[in-house]
């Protein structure tokens, strides 16, 4: 049974530079699951509405050529896709619901599903995260503003590994923290894949700090995101 990779990692989790390690020569994010099921979030109220239109949708859109995949979007096109490319980053696979896990596992059957998580420090990733928005969407908030409505709503790091975890029988968990820069952490993640073993690369890091947060505030953010923030220190 061939091996297929799925690697849904929130946005600022350091898939892209994961994907670059392992898989450098496979398009990155084909979103196309997302898309079949209709942009459908469970999370809706984390990832914005302007963000699926003008990002996820045009990247969709143009993958649709660029991969050669077909409307309506089908379980057989993506077979087939997947079954070339063996890998997929598309971060939007994370807003999909448990039922929906389970309808991609069985239509997927022929296929042994891996599952790579990878969760950043939680403080840190939202940080960069509603930067990157700010950024690139040009929002009429500021990145501080996003941060603290954000931040009531995203201790979900333990959610997501449970719903993966429920659904599919090989689930690897890395720190971003961790994994960069550890030729110990990557050993592992190739014999997960079973792939031969590569040479880990130092990230080269292009985030944003937190240092304007005093000790005080970082502490009660960490405490907004406790569930998260326990789950990510025991990787």
């Amino acid at each position: 049974m061939q091996n297929i990779v799925l690697c849904p990692g929130l946005p600022r989790s350091g898939t892209t530079s994961l994907s670059r390690l392992i898989a450098n020569d496979v398009y990155k994010e084909p979103q196309y699951l997302f898309g079949l099921y209709n942009f459908d979030s469970c999370y809706p109220e984390l990832y914005p509405e302007e963000v699926i239109d003008t990002h996820v949708k045009f990247i969709l859109n143009e993958n649709r050529t660029i991969l050669n995949l077909d409307t309506p979007y089908s379980f057989n096109d993506y077979s087939k896709y997947i079954s070339e490319n063996k890998y997929d980053f598309s971060q939007t696979t994370w807003l999909l619901t448990e039922q929906q896990l389970i309808e991609i596992k069985n239509s997927l059957s022929q296929f042994n599903i891996k599952i790579i998580l990878m969760f950043r420090e939680p403080v840190s990733r939202l940080w960069s995260y509603c930067n990157m928005i700010c950024e690139d969407w040009n929002t009429a908030n500021s990145p501080k503003q996003l941060f603290d409505e954000y931040i009531t709503k995203c201790d979900i790091y333990v959610d997501i590994f449970n719903k993966f975890n429920n659904v599919f029988d090989d689930v690897l968990c890395l720190s971003t923290e961790n994994f960069f820069g550890s030729q110990e952490e990557c050993n592992k993640l190739t014999d997960f894949l079973e792939i031969d073993r590569i040479m880990m690369i130092n990230r080269v890091s292009n985030d944003y700090d937190y240092n304007e947060f005093d000790q005080n505030e970082l502490q009660k953010y960490q405490g907004l995101l406790k569930k998260s923030c326990d789950f990510h220190k025991n990787l």
